[in-house]
């Protein structure tokens, strides 16, 4: 902090220690970056923006899949101050123009597989009243030059046949005055598809790549300019907007060092270590405490587009990993996977992340044979929380005595159970939880320690709906995480549910999580997603359960369903039992993985648009799951739930 450098300087520091070292391997392609290599990728990036006069506050949008040059471009573009905003590379349309947008980008770089999205949302119209430069690290170009074209030898000049059809009576041309670009920027050709030709060498897209290869965009160390420090905004990282839009979120260069060395202390993440990364780079996971170990404590890290789980423990062993992040979903896919050589040949002793969850944490632990280093934070709060003991289905812990209690950060304040609404007393002041207890996770805001300044959202709408005031004294304020929480008698800190995934049932109400909690250990289940859905005649939403079956799975339809109505009707009580079930091929996850409900809940019961999905219904009476048909469908319509 007294030093003020920003994270770049912080970078430099381990290049000058050790240029040769393998800094990043792109497992794509296999190829190698040392510090000194990855650094002069960097400084290339940073050079040819700064040669197009892009100044320190600028913004440019990220919308690129996982790769070294990923990084590369943030923290090229870092050193001359530049924001970056990073999209995330599984969005369309809306939301992806959404994310450009309230970022204010002068510029866009995509890769090469994503452009084709890009120009999909440019072509609809969603970006006609904005002018940006777009760019593209690959190959892709929408117009064929057919200037170009027509010069090829297998074009011939030799006279054509002239059809039949044509006389002087036919139709020789159409004359426009308007730019064919323009035209189809303003969304004027969204429902046409047809070729388009340029003669001559426009292109509405700078391949990047090239670019970079120039003999005049140098790799030499650009001046940081003095505007770029420990408090300046280093990017822009969206939250995964499972509910609504996504929310872009200012990630400054001291938060982004405290969350990287936070994380690296706490699970001992040494500069000899080599992470392997799978998880999405656009997030806080791996943007920021994957490879920010590569970047802060100068430790090594192998680059995986995508997440593969029959791929993870093979590259894990190939790449010599030592240490991997994961999140609680990718931890179920691994364990429904076969069991496979490399499981037990690979060096990994440090799987780290959040959102493991108690039913799986062991049979993780004994089948992969790694140390768990579980945490808790999100992207915009003040605060975390790390369960560094290896504390099964515990996020973290908390101080309980009453002294140190007061002054930690993080707190936990009591909440309607049935509403999620922030309960206070008589004299208007938040009600804490005690150990024991159950409530809201909420994390301090102090203006006179950086740490603790709640920088919130771009929308500043958006920051005050996080922000609640007058909670433990008159004046102070917090930020509101939106989690539930369950703090034990011994201090250790659990995650419960989010606040609002909950519904009212039989007069009860019934926690998502924990239904989803009695499914996730079968092997036959690969997703699950539980939420409530509307019933007409009814009060409050009945339950229902989105699964996919693991497709190593032997049971048929019929077994598979009583596996799992035995397992909920011996775990839960009758009124969480989720009423329906809806089997899918798959289910909406956001890019890290979280499930997506809306849409599911927008269906409520009904079939599905392209009639994939079976639908079932829970029979009180025979303790099992039958299928909703038109018959059973009618019958529900009409008041006769209570025989099902």
């Amino acid at each position: 902090m007294k030093a003020n450098k920003g994270i770049p300087e912080i970078f430099l520091e381990n290049v000058r220690k050790a240029p040769n070292k393998i800094a990043a391997i792109d497992v794509s392609s296999g190829q190698l970056y040392t510090f000194k290599e990855f650094n002069e990728l960097c400084n290339r990036f940073a050079n040819y923006f700064k040669a197009k006069e892009y100044q320190p506050g600028d913004v440019v949008a990220l919308f690129m899949e996982n790769s070294v040059e990923y990084v590369a471009a943030w923290m090229g573009l870092a050193k001359i101050g530049v924001v970056t905003a990073w999209i995330n590379s599984n969005l369309k349309m809306e939301p992806l123009a959404h994310c450009v947008l309230t970022s204010e980008a002068k510029a866009i770089i995509c890769s090469e597989q994503l452009a084709p999205t890009l120009k999909s949302a440019r072509e609809a119209g969603l970006f006609k009243n904005v002018k940006h430069e777009e760019y593209v690290y690959g190959d892709f170009v929408p117009y064929v030059n057919i200037k170009e074209e027509l010069q090829k030898p297998e074009v011939e000049a030799k006279e054509p046949i002239i059809p039949s059809q044509v006389d002087f009576k036919s139709v020789l041309c159409f004359i426009y005055t308007s730019a064919l670009k323009s035209a189809r920027e303003a969304g004027l050709f969204k429902n046409i598809k047809h070729e388009e030709y340029v003669y001559g060498d426009f292109v509405p897209y700078v391949n990047i790549k090239e670019e970079l290869q120039k003999p005049e965009v140098e790799a030499k160390e650009p001046i940081i300019p003095s505007q770029v420090d420990f408090k300046s905004v280093l990017c822009f990282i969206y939250t995964s907007g499972t509910t609504g839009m996504p929310k872009a979120a200012v990630m400054k260069h001291f938060r982004y060092y405290s969350m990287v060395m936070g994380s690296a202390k706490s699970f001992n993440i040494l500069p000899s270590d080599r992470v392997y990364i799978s998880m999405p780079l656009y997030h806080t996971s791996a943007g920021i405490i994957g490879i920010g170990q590569m970047l802060i404590t100068g430790c090594g890290c192998a680059i995986r587009k995508k997440f593969s789980a029959s791929n993870f423990w093979k590259d894990c062993v190939k790449y010599e990993c030592t240490v991997s992040q994961y999140i609680g979903e990718i931890c179920r896919y691994l364990l429904a996977q076969p069991p496979i050589a490399e499981e037990k040949e690979h060096k990994v002793r440090l799987l780290y992340g959040n959102g493991l969850r108690a039913e799986i944490w062991e049979d993780v632990v004994n089948r992969f044979r790694v140390r768990i280093g579980e945490l808790y934070g999100s992207t915009e709060g003040t605060s975390n929380l790390i369960n560094s003991d290896g504390k099964v289905g515990a996020c973290g812990f908390l101080p309980i005595s009453p002294l140190t209690s007061r002054i930690h950060p993080v707190r936990l304040i009591k909440i309607d159970e049935a509403t999620g609404e922030v309960l206070r007393g008589k004299d208007g002041l938040c009600l804490p939880c005690r150990p024991g207890e159950t409530g809201a996770m909420v994390s301090t805001i102090r203006k006179n320690n950086p740490l603790l300044i709640f920088e919130g959202y771009l929308n500043k709408n958006e920051t005050s709906k996080k922000i609640i005031y007058d909670v433990f004294q008159r004046g102070d304020s917090v930020f509101l995480t939106g989690d539930t929480m369950h703090w034990d008698r011994l201090g250790y800190v659990y995650f419960k549910d989010r606040t609002g995934d909950t519904y009212r049932w039989k007069g009860e109400n019934v926690s998502t999580t924990e239904v989803e909690a009695v499914l996730m250990p079968l092997r036959s289940v690969v997703d699950v997603t539980v939420y409530g859905v509307k019933v007409p005649g009814t009060e409050g939403r009945a339950g229902m359960a989105a699964i996919v079956k693991s497709p190593y799975c032997q049971l048929s339809e019929e077994e598979f369903l009583d596996e799992i109505a035995e397992k909920l009707s011996s775990t839960l009580a009758s009124y969480a039992i989720p009423v329906f079930i809806r089997l899918c091929e798959d289910v909406d996850k956001t890019g890290t993985y979280k499930l997506v409900k809306t849409n599911l809940q927008r269906m409520s019961y009904l079939p599905d648009s392209q009639g994939i999905h079976r639908i079932f219904i829970w029979d009180q009476c025979s303790k099992k799951y039958l299928h909703l048909n038109e018959e059973r469908r009618k019958s529900l319509e009409d008041g006769g739930m209570l025989r099902f």
